[in-house]
């Protein structure tokens, strides 16, 4: 037998479900955030400090966000991947971080401008010779010239000791020319250097399925949800 609803219980249904959508929205969302805080060598807070976060899986997005009184910034709506974000602040010089943005809490990180302001001219002119190679070896990889990249990134690991970003690098770039065997040893470098790199377990996680080693990738996976873990909410 039907029933019929008065209006006031039609109201009371709407305003139901503008709440049942209200509380489940949030958990809908679908990106993340990035917060930090800019610094000069002394810890001092630098305000309008120039922060930039570029996406670097593929695909062609930049923000650019400006540092409050306290050296502090956040941007929020970014995909979950990975990016480079650089702070720069005049005649400070910038510094530029990998970072991995995920859902939910925002990634956090710090920078410090002015620290090598101490270096000698000639570590100075190296570190300057350094960046511009990585940075080369960045473009030839989104370019899809993954042996030119190999090059850059090689070239890279011999300017600076313990250099574990270009052996991250050299076994991306080795690992989208399905070179795996190559890949694996590029991946197992950069954790030798750096034991807790996520980013590095993932990757051989990666080469490891490509290769139906299943069970190393499961374990390489795991690994790298354990140091992702431990590194807390935004870590990695």
């Amino acid at each position: 037998m039907s029933r019929l609803i008065s209006g006031r219980n039609l109201l009371t249904l709407a305003l139901v479900a503008c709440a049942v959508f209200l509380f489940a929205a949030p958990g809908q969302a679908q990106t993340g955030a990035l917060q930090g805080k800019v610094v000069d060598a002394k810890g001092n807070p630098l305000e309008k400090a120039v922060v930039s976060i570029e996406f670097t899986d593929g695909i062609n997005r930049k923000y650019e966000v400006k540092t409050n009184k306290k050296g502090e910034f956040i941007q929020i709506g970014l995909a979950p991947g990975n990016y480079k974000a650089t702070a720069s602040f005049e005649n400070m010089g910038a510094e530029s971080i990998p970072v991995r943005v995920r859902l939910g809490d925002p990634t956090k990180v710090e920078f410090k401008l002015g620290a090598n302001t101490g270096m000698s001219k000639e570590d100075a002119a190296k570190a300057v010779a350094l960046k511009a190679v990585f940075e080369q070896g960045v473009a030839f990889s989104k370019e899809g010239k993954y042996d030119e990249a190999i090059a850059k990134f090689t070239e890279a690991s011999g300017m600076v000791p313990g250099c574990y970003d270009c052996f991250y690098n050299v076994g991306f770039n080795h690992s989208q020319k399905k070179e795996y065997d190559l890949a694996e040893a590029a991946f197992l470098k950069a954790i030798e250097m750096k034991p807790n790199y996520v980013e590095a377990y993932n990757g051989l996680a990666t080469v490891y399925n490509a290769q139906k080693k299943f069970d190393k990738a499961a374990e390489a996976s795991a690994k790298a949800i354990e140091l992702a873990g431990a590194a807390g909410p935004g870590g990695g």
